[in-house]
């Protein structure tokens, strides 16, 4: 299982051997800051806190893979906290989650129908 969310998109989108499965709209808490981008893996086991999207459920593991490096980065439940993802989503997704799920969270647009900045280039090729 893998989750995207795209403060750009405004979305998070659920995707199973990379096929979407889901998607539903969120809500960025003081969108005009960008949120601390990341990928993170669920481990084994749970932690001590509740889940910051499903409240009274307890927190899964989740490993930093990449992101946050940065001396003034929020810490994964601050940026955690102000991702607002619906409810009966959160629920739904939670109930999916497994060791080896991978969490995405970027400022950037995922969604196939969103334009590209000028410039924005995805393969290259020079003549040698």
């Amino acid at each position: 299982l893998s989750l995207l969310v795209s403060a750009a998109d405004e979305k998070i989108y659920v995707y199973r051997a990379g096929i979407e499965i889901g998607v539903a709209h969120i809500r960025i808490a003081d969108p005009e800051i960008p949120i601390d981008e990341g990928v993170f893996s669920v481990l084994v086991g749970q932690g001590d806190l509740d889940d910051p999207w499903l409240p009274g459920k307890p927190a899964h593991r989740w490993l930093n893979v990449h992101g946050g490096d940065t001396p003034d980065a929020e810490t994964e439940e601050q940026a955690a906290n102000r991702i607002q993802i619906p409810l009966y989503f959160a629920a739904v997704i939670y109930e999916m989650i497994e060791p080896g799920t991978t969490l995405v969270i970027t400022n950037l647009a995922a969604a196939p129908h969103t334009k590209s900045e000028s410039g924005f280039v995805v393969i290259a090729a020079q003549e040698g």
